[in-house]
């Protein structure tokens, strides 16, 4: 089912959108009319993804950016402020830097996974937030798994576990300026 030209005239922004389910977003929204960033942490993927869908016909740009690293956001709102706003911004970016069983997981890796998948994900929510305020069409798209209900990956089960609260405080501090999504898919 296409609902092409419905996001006409709308900006998104979606991290995590080179491969996988964030890039089958971002394609997604552009058939659909929207003008979207793609984001990545590796430029070279960053430019394929591009390539791939301008190749089709879609207006897209992209940007590197690590979402832990304070100059990547930085980059990211700038990009945004050039482009006029933001109206839908979608969070597939994250990592998983190790698997097994709790008792085992180093402190580093527990850290990193932390400061990307949850910090991470609220200062660039934060960060956008005042773009996606003056859209009278926002939307937050927060992607998780439903992983986190099985004992598969430890630290990114605790981390979606975790991100539905943080998302519920947004949609009660923002939901008068935008529509709120989380999506959950079974891995």
């Amino acid at each position: 089912m296409s609902n092409k030209g419905c996001l006409r005239g709308r900006i998104a922004l979606v991290t995590g959108s080179t491969s996988g389910i964030g890039l089958a977003i971002a394609e997604r929204l552009a058939e659909d009319g929207a003008k979207v960033i793609v984001s990545s942490r590796i430029q070279e993927n960053v430019d394929c993804a591009v390539k791939k869908l301008t190749c089709k016909g879609y207006d897209v740009c992209g940007i590197a950016c690590h979402i832990a690293d304070p100059e990547h956001r930085k980059r990211v709102i700038e990009l945004v402020e050039k482009m006029g706003g933001l109206d839908i911004f979608v969070q597939c970016a994250g990592v998983n830097p190790f698997i097994g069983p709790i008792l085992d997981i180093p402190e580093e890796k527990w850290d990193k996974t932390i400061g990307v998948n949850l910090k991470a994900t609220w200062q660039l929510t934060c960060d956008l937030a005042r773009f996606l305020k003056k859209s009278k069409n926002g939307r937050i798209i927060y992607n998780s798994s439903m992983s986190a209900y099985m004992p598969v990956w430890v630290i990114h089960n605790i981390l979606n576990i975790l991100l539905s609260p943080i998302f519920k405080i947004f949609h009660l501090t923002l939901s008068s300026y935008l529509v709120f999504q989380q999506n959950k898919f079974l891995f």
